[in-house]
């Protein structure tokens, strides 16, 4: 998966593997609301912007090499 730098990639880069706001939130450490900002362009930082996507990219490969695929396909399972 490719790194990129501008906000509508990055959104179309998180939605693709199935993550949401929150979960890359999660995952970077950053604010939810900072990422929303950055995907609609109404904020710029390419260093976060760069470093969100790679972020995705590391957990995308990790899934990928553990054979999960894309983490929005899970499947729930019942208690």
């Amino acid at each position: 998966m490719t790194v990129l730098t501008t906000g509508s990639e990055l959104q179309q880069q998180r939605e693709q593997v199935g993550l949401d706001v929150r979960e890359v939130a999660d995952l970077t450490g950053l604010p939810a609301a900072f990422i929303e900002l950055l995907e609609s362009g109404r904020h710029s930082s390419p260093t976060y912007t760069h470093r969100i996507s790679q972020a995705i990219a590391t957990l995308t490969k990790q899934a990928t090499a553990s054979g999960n695929g894309k983490r929005g396909s899970r499947v729930p399972t019942d208690r």
